[in-house]
């Protein structure tokens, strides 16, 4: 399970595994596969070699106990919680999926880690879909960005998976589009022995806590779906070499090609995406506390409700859905700012209006003279979510423009509290391009 190609491009299915194996005591040919496309999800399947074969048993309850590569191999292979969706025929086979295959020591340590995502749409919109403009502007073939004072990542994709995803070629269901290498900053020392390192276990879970955030300018959910660990090693007196550690292939939920919405990143905004996610510390440290912990997952639901794309298959998505998700996302930004993070009380906040309480998240911001706007997107929110509607003066059309305002206020929310000063998109119905921050920074909260 070691793959020694680059993956990104890659949407037919992969194999894993083809080989000797147990599934629970029947031993026999096991095979495991990655399939990508339409939605990444491993398979499996069991062929018993001998024995008896019990067809007495052959329910889909309970799922297998064990299935892995067979005992004597090493690296071990083992198939996490797999479950039957077939048993029976001639070749007595089994099949099903399973929600991780492990492949190695995910807790041995190594020195760097190659994560493997689908359908990162920020890249495209970074890279303004031409890689080879991108690369030649700023000097490099990758993009590498210090995420704290240990390690790195480096983003690589290629030109085919930037022209997959462009959203006018209306591609659907998922390739692999980037590769994120996880590495340690530069060290003061080169020897082996002194070079930090980090299980694979450990790598994914600041990958993971990093997806979250990416998520958040994709538009969509992204995680990877297969890593491997590498470390160096002595080979002789002048040489390094490098081996494997582990690897895992996982099949999480993420959004499809056609269904992800329109991030915040500007077009050819390569810099900006950069220095984003620099903010990593910043978000990680947010993920310790328990208000965006437990909210920041449902925030992100909210919002990719928010920001339909206009190629994508919710372009149809109507007005009050977009406003009531905005409303409740505001209102919600509104008290983890103001109240669990600041210094209004709790019953303070609760007798705000709803227009009085984005009015003062704005001004938190430092963000003046957008009152009228506000109480225009309120009215246009009120509507979408009671019975009881109030005569509003506008057309669809500048209705649309009061919600892209809205959809423009979370943005600024979220980009300040993570100490953002780069450029961002300009939400309106006929802009593409990106805009200063208009939030002063120097109103962050000194501990964040």
């Amino acid at each position: 399970m070691f793959l020694d190609k680059d993956l990104v491009g890659q949407q037919q299915d992969v194999e894993l595994f083809n080989n000797i194996g147990h599934l629970d005591d029947t031993e026999g040919r096991l095979t495991v596969w990655l399939a990508i496309n339409q939605t990444p999800r491993l398979h499996w399947e069991f062929e018993a070699a001998r024995g008896e074969y019990n067809f007495d048993s052959l329910s889909f309850e309970p799922p297998p106990k064990k299935l892995n590569s067979w005992d004597g191999s090493d690296p071990r292979l083992v198939v996490e919680k797999p479950t039957f969706t077939f048993r029976g025929g001639r070749r007595r086979q089994s099949r099903g999926y399973a929600e991780q295959v492990v492949y190695g020591d995910i807790k041995s340590n190594a020195h760097y880690f190659d994560f493997y995502l689908p359908n990162t749409d920020f890249l495209r919109e970074a890279t303004g879909s031409n890689l080879g403009a991108i690369t030649k502007a700023l000097k490099c073939e990758s993009f590498k960005v210090e995420i704290g004072s240990d390690w790195s990542v480096e983003f690589s994709t290629t030109q085919e998976a930037l022209d997959w995803l462009k959203p006018e070629v209306q591609n659907r269901g998922s390739m692999i589009t980037l590769k994120i290498r996880l590495f340690q900053t530069k060290q003061a020392s080169t020897k082996i022995q002194d070079l930090l390192n980090i299980s694979l276990s450990n790598s994914s879970k600041i990958i993971s806590d990093l997806c979250l955030m990416l998520s958040y300018i994709n538009g969509g959910y992204i995680k990877p779906i297969y890593v491997i660990a590498k470390k160096f090693v002595d080979i002789e007196t002048d040489r390094i070499g490098i081996e494997d550690v582990a690897s895992l292939a996982e099949a999480p939920l993420i959004v499809p090609q056609e269904e992800l919405g329109q991030g915040c990143i500007r077009y050819f905004g390569m810099k900006d995406l950069l220095n984003f996610v620099q903010c990593f510390p910043t978000f990680q440290r947010m993920l310790q506390n328990s208000n965006w912990r437990e909210k920041w997952i449902v925030l992100l639901e909210w919002y990719f409700q928010a920001i339909p794309r206009a190629f994508g298959r919710r372009r149809n998505v109507l007005l009050p859905v977009v406003a009531n998700a905005l409303g409740t996302l505001l209102e919600n930004l509104a008290r983890i700012i103001l109240v669990e993070e600041g210094t209004l009380s709790k019953n303070k906040f609760g007798k705000l209006s709803a227009m009085d309480r984005i009015n003062e998240l704005l001004n938190r911001l430092g963000v003046s003279g957008d009152n009228s706007v506000v109480n225009d997107f309120v009215k246009i929110r009120n509507n979408s979510t009671h019975a009881k509607s109030t005569p509003i003066s506008l057309t669809e059309i500048q209705q649309w423009e009061v919600v892209q305002k809205g959809v423009q206020w979370v943005d600024e929310v979220v980009l300040w509290r993570l100490g953002y000063g780069g450029q961002y998109r300009e939400r309106n119905l006929q802009s593409i391009q990106g805009i200063q921050p208009r939030y002063d920074l120097s109103q962050r909260d000194s501990s964040w």
